[in-house]
């Protein structure tokens, strides 16, 4: 039996060029200041169109970063059914970010039915980088046959080297073979890292880490400001590690009592305690087997720091997650436990002021994740929006009969892209389950979301930019209003650090800072 011939190409400049030759004069225009091309002098029909209409292809799967209003035009000229993929890149020369919507597009194909399709992939259209990108991919991770065009005519492209018959065998003989194919294909294709979502170098560098980390039963301290996802991420390491059939469990050490904390860790006897009517375990004895995540870890007393530095200690001859304790009470209790913690705090500035004990810090970041924030992402904002606001359609689709899903509309995906999001992650979950219950329609468009974002707070820029000109306006007063907003911003995020505040603010000095503070009387809270 034939197999099906499937199709993959980039929509290029050129493809779009041509195109528009044929358009009305009035409809040529729009589509070239859309895609921000001119129009070109190619001959012919195309690089794309070449080999649709001689190829005789079963289905077309076409990956385009132009406007959605463009892609409608080329599909219809192009006069064959076909699946256009809309993908966001910021920059198409840059590798990484090729790299990455292709091989979510290839590997979405290959989960479709009918993925023992004859994969076939067209090299002509593009960049330099998604042409070397389709080689790499369509040689290793998703065998295919590779087609180029040349004055009108499809020809099948030879590559001179097969990286399946000669380079991946060899690494396949080293040692530790699964860490060099972790490092080497992107996170969301492992297992368990599915949901974190983003392409920007900074996310694909910490997702990277992150699954080569769960590879091995070792302690990993996870870095960022609140909001960026560390639970996510320490959720994922388990998922993809082999402890993933076993328990997770996210303990906010910040949360619990400082009377109460020891108990709950590692559970108490009956009878430790006034009101201890019967034994009761702790995390570490609950997430036995699994993973336990310590969050807020630098919220911690010193009292515990010590409890958990032994704890995490494992006796001589143990294992590297092997934990034994005492219950409150004096029970001792042992257990096969991985620990991820967390922080949004500056340990090392912590550990310079004596707030945290240097060896529990070293003992607990053998492998250090920094998350990036939400503003350092690139163009990560309008895909990690559509998942998110999937997650919010199916919960509320699941408690509230006949609810219509909603989806963003471009102007609001630009929206988003614009907002800083201090937040990170977390507001813009925020805003999305706002805008999802404010919205009547189907579609959240740019002016839903700034209603759900809301009016700027007292103090912020925003505010007071839009004070008006005359009296009793005075430019002096209003520049420190607007230097309050940013030195307690910059507070904020450090965490009250006036060394880290000054270097996000640009001063070589913290004396200044601190001299500013106090001129301007500056109050600040960590949680802004």
């Amino acid at each position: 039996m034939t197999r099906r011939r499937l199709l993959v190409s980039w929509i290029g400049n050129t493809d779009l060029g041509v195109m528009c030759r044929d358009l009305p004069a009035a409809d040529r225009e729009d589509i070239l200041a859309a895609a921000r091309l001119r129009l070109g002098d190619a001959a012919g029909a195309g690089p794309l169109r070449t080999a649709v209409d001689v190829g005789g292809f079963d289905d077309v799967h076409l990956l385009s970063n132009f406007p959605a209003a463009v892609n409608a035009h080329y599909k219809k000229w192009l006069g064959r059914p076909a699946t256009i993929h809309p993908v966001v890149l910021t920059d198409p020369t840059d590798y990484a970010q090729v790299f990455g919507v292709a091989d979510r597009v290839l590997a979405a194909l290959r989960r479709r039915p009918g993925r023992d399709a004859e994969w076939c992939i067209l090299l002509s259209p593009g960049t330099p980088a998604m042409t070397a990108v389709w080689v790499l991919l369509g040689k290793s991770r998703y065998p295919a046959r590779f087609y180029q065009t040349f004055q009108g005519r499809l020809t099948e492209a030879t590559i001179p080297y097969d990286l399946i018959e000669e380079y991946v065998p060899e690494v396949f003989r080293t040692p530790d073979v699964y860490l060099q194919r972790l490092a080497a294909s992107g996170a969301g294709e492992v297992r368990g890292f599915e949901d974190v979502i983003g392409e920007s170098q900074a996310i694909r560098g910490a997702k990277g880490l992150a699954a080569r980390a769960a590879v091995r039963d070792v302690p990993v301290i996870l870095l960022g400001e609140s909001g960026t996802g560390k639970e996510e991420f320490a959720r994922a390491i388990h998922a993809a590690s082999r402890r993933r059939d076993r328990p997770f469990l996210a303990v906010n050490c910040g949360a619990i009592p400082g009377e109460l904390q020891e108990a709950e860790l590692f559970g108490h006897a009956k009878g430790a305690f006034t009101g201890a009517d019967r034994e009761r375990p702790g995390a570490f004895s609950l997430a036995d087997g699994g993973t336990l995540f310590l969050d807020e870890l630098g919220e911690c007393p010193a009292s515990l720091q010590v409890k958990l530095l032994r704890v995490l200690q494992p006796p001589t001859g143990k294992g590297p997650c092997h934990r034994a304790f005492e219950m409150v009470g004096g029970k001792p209790v042992a257990a096969d436990v991985r620990v991820i913690a967390a922080t949004n705090r500056d340990l090392p500035a912590a550990i310079r002021d004596g707030r945290f004990r240097e060896d529990l810090y070293y003992r607990l970041s053998v492998i250090e994740i920094a998350l990036p924030p939400l503003r350092e992402r690139g163009g990560d904002v309008p895909r990690l929006a559509d998942h998110l606001l999937g997650r919010v359609n199916v919960q509320f689709a699941g408690h509230e009969p006949g609810y219509k899903h909603k989806s963003l509309s471009s102007a609001a995906k630009e929206f988003l892209s614009r907002c800083p999001w201090p937040g990170n992650v977390r507001q813009l979950q925020n805003v999305l389950v706002r805008a999802a219950v404010l919205t009547d329609g189907g579609t959240i468009d740019s002016a839903d979301l700034e209603a759900a974002i809301g009016p700027p707070a007292a103090g912020s820029a925003d505010r007071i930019l839009d004070h008006p000109l005359g009296k009793p306006f005075n430019l002096e007063d209003h520049l420190d209003e607007i230097r309050r907003v940013y030195l307690r911003r910059a507070m904020a995020e450090a965490r009250g650090n006036k060394s880290r505040a000054s270097l996000l603010l640009g001063m070589k000095h913290y004396q200044t800072l601190a001299a500013q503070l106090e001129r301007l009387g500056v109050e600040w809270r960590a949680d802004e």
